[in-house]
């Protein structure tokens, strides 16, 4: 199994981030080559690419920024356990692509079935959730073309009360099996209260 991790802005691009989303990009259009250049080898290695949305990591803390406010991912936010359960999963199970998040999802989907519409939204919205409340340290040490000091460990700043630990989306994902099969049973739930509510208003 080999997994690369983009975003998934490798599949829809936002404001104030284009060199990260043509990064993003980038590397979804190397894994699709080079999935198809392994399978055509018989080579058996499955190839996924992993798709987080925006997730808690000190990505806004390292990168360097013109914005005069310290910069902050787009909510909602979710914690880099999902991400890295969800490369355990992938490991295990052959899986093409596997967005994280819910909004990761939605953004995905969004670019493809409404892009005009999706830039609108994206105007109005996406520059001022990138800008959180604190002033820009003075000599903020970024990592453009050395690495910082410090990594940050796996989190970025404690986004209190910000960060979902669960995501019923990516849980689907994951579990498609078990997902069409509490669809099943919930749409003939639906249908047999349905008949029933039926029955008793012939009555």
């Amino acid at each position: 199994m080999l997994a690369d991790v983009a975003s998934a802005l490798a599949d829809r691009a936002i404001p104030l981030q284009g060199n990260y989303c043509a990064a993003k990009h980038a590397l979804k259009a190397f894994t699709d080559c080079l999935r198809m250049e392994l399978e055509e080898e018989g080579v058996p290695i499955s190839v996924t690419l992993i798709k987080p949305g925006s997730i808690d990591t000190p990505l806004f803390e390292k990168a360097r920024t013109l914005l005069d406010v310290e910069p902050q991912p787009v909510p909602p936010v979710y914690a880099p356990e999902l991400v890295a359960r969800g490369i355990l999963h992938c490991a295990e199970h052959p899986v093409r692509d596997l967005v994280v998040s819910g909004m990761g999802k939605v953004i995905s989907l969004a670019g493809t079935v409404a892009p005009r519409l999706t830039d609108r939204y994206m105007e109005r919205s996406t520059f001022e959730a990138q800008m959180s409340d604190l002033p820009l340290a003075d000599a903020r040490p970024d990592n453009l073309y050395d690495p910082v000091e410090h990594d940050g460990g796996e989190r970025g700043r404690n986004w209190t009360g910000r960060v979902h630990v669960r995501s019923f989306q990516t849980l689907a994902a994951l579990h498609p099996a078990g997902t069409a099969g509490l669809v099943g049973l919930l749409l003939a739930g639906g249908i047999l209260a349905m008949r029933g509510r039926r029955t008793r208003i012939l009555r």
